[in-house]
């Protein structure tokens, strides 16, 4: 069984391995996290408060923690997105 590599150099060394040609290998933290957030501001700004309500607004809390938590590891760079792009080699 292969360990899951644990930053995306690794990923793609693991790649190389298996012949498969790393063409795209860069970090898209920034970029995702933009969207994130600009996703979180366009729900708020369209969804009326009166709405979220009994269970509705139970479910929006967990998902408003679960965004926060992540958002967090995200800015202290304790986790990273890497967008990697590679092609089989014949």
């Amino acid at each position: 069984m292969i360990e899951a590599p644990s930053t995306a150099r690794g990923y793609a060394t693991l790649l190389e391995k298996m012949q498969i040609e790393v063409r795209i290998n860069e970090d898209v933290t920034e970029r995702y996290r933009g969207l994130a957030n600009q996703g979180w501001a366009t729900f708020l700004e369209g969804s009326p408060v009166d709405h979220w309500q009994g269970q509705r607004a139970a479910v929006l809390a967990a998902e408003v923690e679960r965004w926060r938590l992540l958002g967090k590891a995200l800015d202290s760079g304790a986790l990273r997105v890497c967008r990697i792009n590679g092609l089989a080699q014949k």
